[in-house]
């Protein structure tokens, strides 16, 4: 996230004109969709509320524009569902400020929810 935040504005150029850059943010991404399965996966085996879940997935497909954008192209691990209601809707202009802003609210929300079944299960 950071990285791609020392771009400023011409992030998505630089990106896109690095294989190495490109590759390095894909592999976090894919990361970042891995860690979300596994969060996702963990709420609904603990009965979260299923509107927890649903907005964990508009944000993964929020976070998942914002990618395609920076790319130009999914990782791996962009659940095709989201690929396909992405595709039929072009992105818009790469914004730095809201990549920054709606990766860094995905963290939160993955680190409360985590902490909230942590504690859950600890009762």
């Amino acid at each position: 996230r950071v990285l791609v935040c020392a771009g400023g504005a011409g992030a998505q150029g630089v990106v896109r004109a690095s294989l190495r850059m490109r590759r390095a943010v894909s592999a976090a991404i894919d990361q970042k969709n891995r860690a979300l399965q596994v969060v996702l996966e963990d709420a609904r085996g603990r009965s979260v509320t299923p509107a927890v879940v649903l907005a964990v997935e508009r944000m993964l497909e929020r976070v998942s524009t914002l990618e395609w954008g920076l790319l130009g192209s999914f990782a791996p691990s962009t659940p095709l569902a989201v690929v396909h209601r992405l595709v039929a809707q072009p992105p818009g202009p790469f914004d730095v400020e809201r990549w920054f802003a709606d990766t860094s609210e995905t963290i939160d929300v993955m680190l409360s929810i985590e902490q909230g079944l942590a504690a859950h299960c600890a009762r």
